[in-house]
């Protein structure tokens, strides 16, 4: 999807572009109007855009089949934004920090568990968390007690895949933190998707 700004401002904001009952993420430059290309005729009327309501410099990075999306809000002041979910009736929520300065949502499920990264207490090391609106945020630790590990992506089953410790795992609740390992002597592997079935990609 591309999109044009007439007014050529670079301060990106979220929204969120509606098809019918759908809903898609995108990325919006301030102070402009959008026109989204190459779009067939018949989706012009379908199709809105809702500002999210987040500073300059926000963006979106994943969104569910319900409309869910999350994100970084303020990411020009990296040291100091935040994750955040946003829903069409609850608005915009700050998922908050392990404790450090910063977080990052990568990934949302169907079932509104969201999954990133975050600084921890004093910014000594960067760990997974998942996110749920029961329990919070929640540090998920790293591999080997490693200083970084971050999230990819989810499934509907809560199942966790990303980089730590310069491997790849899969998180579960049931099993914890599983080093997916690499190949042969290889020194480096990384996930990047997990589908319905648990088959992980990287």
């Amino acid at each position: 999807m591309t999109f044009r700004s007439n007014a050529g401002i670079c301060r990106s904001l979220i929204a969120i572009v509606r098809r019918g009952t759908r809903l898609a993420a995108a990325a919006v430059f301030a102070g402009s109007i959008i026109s989204i290309l190459g779009e067939p005729a018949a989706h012009a009327q379908e199709s809105r855009s809702l500002d999210l309501g987040a500073q300059p410099g926000s963006y979106a990075c994943a969104i569910n089949s319900n409309g869910m999306a999350v994100g970084i809000k303020d990411s020009l002041g990296l040291d100091t934004s935040h994750a955040f979910a946003w829903t069409e009736t609850g608005g915009l929520i700050d998922l908050g920090t392990l404790g450090g300065t910063f977080s990052f949502a990568c990934a949302v499920n169907d079932n509104g568990m969201a999954a990133g990264y975050s600084a921890a207490p004093g910014n000594r090391a960067v760990h997974l968390f998942v996110w749920t609106s029961a329990n919070g945020i929640v540090d998920i630790g790293s591999l080997n007690g490693d200083r970084f590990s971050a999230a990819s992506a989810i499934n509907n089953d809560g199942m966790v895949v990303g980089t730590s410790a310069s491997h790849a795992f899969v998180w579960t609740q049931a099993r914890g933190l599983i080093d997916i390992g690499t190949f042969g002597d290889g020194c480096c592997s990384s996930a990047r998707a997990v589908n319905a079935l648990g088959m992980v990609v990287g």
